[in-house]
């Protein structure tokens, strides 16, 4: 037999026994103690808890009390055995050791004492008896066992039960202590270790007596201690080794002494202790809180902290951390939400660390309503839970192993109700309402602070400029976002003035996103693109052209609670009074928010400050599995800055240029075709192709004055008051959508100052261009009012939608030109049409659009396998095809193949493509000096716009232009890893290419260096041996370090 074979024996024989070890029921049963109760000597009193066995589950059972461990077999009266119905063992007992019976248990009745019979089975062991028992079917039922009972006040027993005698009456008055006394000495450095101890305190009534210490945790005697003189009390306490691994802290303890008068003498009536409550334990279980109110949980520790060593006791504590501190009772709420956390908590509070040095000190936990920007219907309901789930190492006595801490209820009442219907919103003009409702026009053109929060570094400024030449008006152009050292910035005017109007042909958009706790942007193709910041204030705009200008059609910020009488600007202070808003006049006002250059946002180069003192939450909605993590560290996955707030929006908005905290390489070069002789290129330190073509900085008007007021339009083109009102009111009030969303909410003040503003928008510009704008806008304002409500999510048992989602499909612009339908509050068009409301055809291509540097991808500080292109799109969906062909001393070749692919969308003005490089047939050019590709664009696949041009070229040796010609410098300066020569793959029917980069000058020289190293290392090797130091021999072989952070800059 094989070393194997034994094995597998050995396995099978262990298994085979402890299967039939499971199947003993002398082994394997249930422990029912300490109800002396169930006695037949024991009668229910009229106001006492019946026992009720009809809970009890099926299986075998050991009873274990002082009143008896058997069934008693004679028939007991009702309310008897602490039940009113009491169950009897009709038979007898099994008495041989092993042996077992099937019997009949007897329920007394009112009528008999066995009106009905369970079937029960007994086994008798070595020294008991199990009982196989099945749940009655009534209630307040139960199993009678033994027939003794408490000794009354003056008799005892040694067992506290009958039969008793007259004993002394001696009374003690008993506590519960627990105190931290030396243990066993594990590391002798460390000193004798720690542990938790409980001791029952008496006075000593005499010298002479001797003391039974009774220990009892949850009802059960865990431990009994006899015939102890006073001074060996120490010899009763309640050690670690007495209970753990049996029960878990946030246990009741009680002891219980029995004086004897001498040491053979019976002992006197039990003494007992009140309850002592040992572990942890919020002062409160139920707990009232608003959103966004803090709120301190206090908690009492009642069980020191134990310690591998005295001499470590400063380092040794356990932390009780948070688990599964969520789950709702509210059933389905706001469907839309990706995580709906009620609660959150201070990130250096995410847990409780109890150190064994001040273990008994105050203890808390912080936790914030979370906002939902939502009205709910009822109070929210979460239960925190806390618990320690390893072995703490630190503590031998494994006290603190296991807590079965109580949930803690907590309900949030609802604080939004106090920001519905409030926003701050700039139509068009700009016809400016404060959050506070008041209506006013801002009539001077710059930059202005809109919304700035006074104790957050969060701000948003407002860039207007003149609407037409014709108009009186002003038009918002840009706005700019800054939380602390996050910007976004979308500007479409190169120039203000009160003048003339000079719009960027492509929208000028800056990404400076920390991480989306900053700020969180969702933007559609030139459609609503919504910022999302801290504290739960949300910034919707809308771009549009008017005029062949490109303007925002209207901004418009929506407050979260954390913003009452926290804000200022042109917005308003938000403190429920518009009496405050503008005190001064409207012009004056307007010019005490407008901001100069050094404060600018839209300039060239913002101060953008990052703070570190603003507060912390976290979600804490992971378990912890290791309890050596560090309370803040585990939750710092949920932590975010600021107030906590749950957004009911888009979580996973697209990626817009730059997400993270990458600051860019501004580069300046020299051309002729810029007016200012000038263009910035922004480049992204990660990734060297992330580059995009800065936009003209803004200027302003040579001759413009900021304190200039325009005159007040006047009617013309025919229009008039009464016919602009009549037009206004049958296109606002009448339009179906607004009058739907009139049954749900109160919109009576938004529709009249809808009409007010549509009236002098006409009268202002002359036309009715605006009146659709007001109309959508209104209808979008409705939509995001209705989302505020819990109630209008709901569904009953007639409804296939909820009223958010009828309403959403009704409020998309121009009603989808009828090309396309609303989803969601966005169009979804038909298969030919694109654009915010499906009027764009798709087989218009693309058209101004740019790819930054000219084109020219130069091989020393880019690694040229993708580009962005700049412009503007309608849609996320956009063909590229690519045309290849090489530059050489003949100059442009003819295109060698063509292939298509898909283009990433980053945002309205910007996609990226990837160069296409897949490996072909080879094929070598002649003197080539750039690879080349003819880039086109299409939303439908067939209709190419204008191609394109993009070079790749070794800027080292050659000089390209954006005419697509190139020449050889006069000393070429590529090194090793750069490209000397282009071997070009054309397969056989010329449809695509792969470029295989070979130096063959370099290689030679790199592997001249290569063994020139290896040689050094071997001879320095024999000298010194092995050398495992931070430095030394050993790095002759260590890998080459890269820091792409490190990216040199380059002038040109």
């Amino acid at each position: 037999m094989t070393s194997t074979d034994t094995l597998w024996i050995s396995i099978v024989i262990i298994s085979l026994f402890s299967f039939v070890y499971s199947l003993d029921p002398c082994k394997q049963y249930t422990v029912i103690s300490n109800q002396h109760e169930r006695s037949s000597g024991y009668t229910l009193a009229a106001n006492g808890l019946a026992i009720s066995d009809s809970f009890l589950a099926e299986g075998w059972y050991r009873f274990s009390s002082g009143g008896g461990n058997d069934m008693v077999t004679t028939a007991p009266s009702l309310s008897q055995c602490g039940t009113i119905y009491p169950i009897w063992l009709n038979g007898r007992l099994p008495t041989g050791l092993g042996k077992s019976v099937d019997s009949e248990a007897c329920v007394v009745g009112i009528i008999s004492s066995c009106e009905s019979k369970i079937r029960i089975k007994i086994q008798n062991c070595n020294g008991f008896r199990v009982y196989y028992l099945r749940p009655p079917q009534s209630q307040a039922t139960g199993y009678c066992i033994g027939e003794d009972t408490r000794c009354p006040s003056g008799q005892g027993s040694e067992t506290g039960f009958t039969p008793c005698q007259v004993v002394p009456h001696i009374r003690v008055s008993t506590n519960v202590a627990v105190g931290l006394e030396s243990g066993k000495t594990y590391i002798p450095s460390f000193g004798a270790s720690l542990e938790a101890v409980f001791k029952c305190n008496f006075r000593n009534p005499s010298s002479s007596y001797y003391y039974d210490v009774h220990w009892f945790i949850n009802g059960d005697e865990v431990k009994i201690v006899k015939k102890k003189p006073y001074r060996d009390i120490q010899q009763t306490w309640l050690r670690p080794a007495d209970w753990v691994e049996k029960y878990n802290l946030n246990m009741i303890v009680k002891c219980s002494v029995r004086v004897r008068t001498t040491s053979t003498g019976i002992p006197a009536n039990h003494n007992e202790s009140p309850d002592y409550e040992a572990g942890i334990f919020p002062t409160e279980k139920r707990i009232h809180i608003k959103e966004g109110a803090p709120r301190e949980i206090q908690f009492r520790v009642t069980v020191p902290v134990g310690c591998i060593g005295v001499n470590r006791q400063h380092q040794c504590s356990v932390g009780v951390y948070l688990r599964t501190p969520e789950y709702q009772s509210a059933g389905k709420q706001c469907s839309n939400y990706a995580n709906r956390n009620s609660i959150s908590f201070d990130r250096h509070g995410c847990g409780i660390e109890i150190n064994s040095l001040s273990w008994n000190s105050r203890k808390s936990l912080n936790i914030t309503g979370n906002v939902d920007n939502m009205v709910n219907k009822d109070e929210r309901e979460i239960f925190i839970r806390l618990g320690v789930n390893n072995s703490n190492t630190e503590d031998a006595s494994r006290v603190w192993d296991n807590v079965t801490i109580p949930d803690i209820q907590v309900m949030i009442s609802d604080a939004d109700i106090d920001i519905s219907h409030k926003r701050c919103s700039v139509q068009t003009d700009p016809r400016m309402t404060t959050f506070d409702g008041l209506h006013w026009n801002a009539v001077l053109e710059g930059e202005f602070v809109l919304y700035r929060h006074k104790t957050r570094d969060i701000t948003v400024h407002l860039l207007t400029t003149r609407c037409s030449a014709d108009s009186g008006g002003s038009c918002s152009c840009g706005i700019a976002v800054k939380v602390e050292d996050s910007l976004f910035v979308y500007r479409t005017c190169q120039e203000v003035s009160y003048k003339y109007v000079k719009s960027l042909t492509i929208p000028a958009v800056t990404y400076e996103i920390c991480d989306d706790k900053h700020m969180r942007i969702d933007n559609r193709p030139l459609g609503t693109t919504t910022i999302y910041l801290p504290g739960g204030t949300k910034i919707i705009y809308n771009p549009g052209f008017w005029s062949n200008a490109h303007f925002l059609h209207d901004t418009t910020i929506y407050p979260s609670i954390f913003d009452q009488n926290k804000v200022e600007g042109l917005c308003g202070n938000f403190n429920g009074g518009r009496n405050d808003d503008i005190l001064h006049g409207e012009a004056n006002f307007q010019r005490h928010w407008r901001v100069d250059s050094s404060n600018s946002l839209f300039g060239v180069n913002p101060v953008l400050t990052p703070h570190h003192n603003i507060r912390t939450y976290c979600s804490c909605t992971h378990e912890i599995t290791n309890s050596k993590d560090p309370l803040s560290g585990h939750h710092d996955i949920k932590c975010g800055i600021d107030q906590p707030v749950v957004e009911c929006a888009h979580q996973n908005a697209t990626a817009p240029f730059t997400n993270t905290c990458r600051r860019h390489q501004r580069k300046k070069r020299w051309v002729t075709d810029i007016e200012d002789s000038s263009r910035r290129v922004r480049r992204s330190v990660m990734d060297s192709d992330d580059v995009v073509d800065e936009a003209p900085p803004l200027k302003y008007d040579p001759d413009f004055d900021p304190n200039y007021i325009p005159p007040v339009g006047v009617w013309r083109n025919g229009w008039n008051e009464a016919k602009a009102r009549s037009l206004c009111e049958q296109n606002i009030i009448h339009d179906p959508a607004r009058a739907e969303c009139e049954t749900y909410i109160n919109i009576t003040q938004m529709t009249v100052t809808a009409v007010e503003e549509c009236i002098l928008d006409i009268r202002d510009s002359g036309t009715a261009d605006w009146l659709a704008s007001t109309v959508t806008s209104l209808k979008r304002h409705c939509n995001v009012e209705i989302q505020k409500y819990e109630k209008f999510y709901l569904k009953n048992d007639t409804q296939t939608k909820s009223i958010v989602e009828l309403f959403s499909k009704k409020v998309c612009m121009n009603d989808c030109s009828g090309k396309g339908v609303c989803v969601n509050g966005e169009c979804s068009c038909n298969t030919g049409y694109i654009g915010t409301d499906c009027s764009v055809f798709t087989r218009i291509p693309p058209n101004d659009t740019s790819i930054p540097e000219e084109g020219l991808c130069r091989k020393s500080i880019r690694r040229c396998q993708k580009t962005n292109i700049m412009g503007l799109f309608y849609s996320e969906i956009i063909h590229v095809r690519f045309g290849y062909f090489v530059v050489d001393d003949s100059g442009r070749s003819t295109t060698h193949y063509t292939t298509d692919s898909r283009a990433t969308y980053r945002s309205t003005a910007l996609i990226t493509v990837d160069i296409p490089t897949t490996r072909k047939k080879r094929q070598t050019a002649v003197n080539q000096k750039a690879d080349g590709f003819e880039i086109s664009l299409s939303y439908d696949g067939i209709t190419f716009g204008r191609p394109m041009a993009f070079l790749i070229f070794d800027d080292l040796c050659f000089n390209c232009n954006s005419t697509v010609t190139c020449s050889k410098l006069s000393t070429c300066k590529s090194s090793g890893n750069k490209v000397t020569k282009l071997t070009i793959n054309i397969d056989q029917n010329g449809t695509n290419t792969t470029f295989i980069i070979s130096g063959v000058v370099g290689g030679v020289i790199v592997l001249i260096i290569g063994i020139l190293v290896y040689v050094k290392c071997k001879k320095t090797q024999q000298k010194t041996g092995p050398s495992f130091s931070d430095s030394g021999p050993v790095e002759c072989s260590a890998p080459p370090t890269y820091q792409s952070e490190k990216m040199p800059y380059y002038k040109y």
